[in-house]
């Protein structure tokens, strides 16, 4: 059995970049699970990220102020489920 792999999309004003991303590990990463954990974006990007979701296909977490990367991290590794994590910082 494949094992699942996590990734964790730590965003901040990342509207130009965000749809592009997830298509990708997408398209090269089977069994993914991705979790999404935005710190108060004011360019768009939360926008994108909830059309992206219509399905609810991602974790997301939309944090109501901005506290950190690592903070987004801790908070993203706390929701993943995979047996290999790995996160992404643009």
């Amino acid at each position: 059995m494949p094992s699942k792999t996590s990734i964790i999309l730590c965003t901040y004003n990342e509207a130009k970049y965000i749809e592009n991303t997830i298509t990708e590990l997408e398209k090269n990463i089977s069994d993914l699970e991705i979790v999404i954990v935005d710190d108060n974006s004011s360019d768009g990007t939360a926008e994108i990220i909830k059309q992206l979701n219509r399905n609810n296909k991602y974790k997301v977490v939309f944090r109501k102020k901005s506290r950190s990367l690592a903070s987004a991290l801790v908070r993203g590794l706390a929701e993943t489920t995979g047996d290999n994590i790995g996160w992404i910082d643009t």
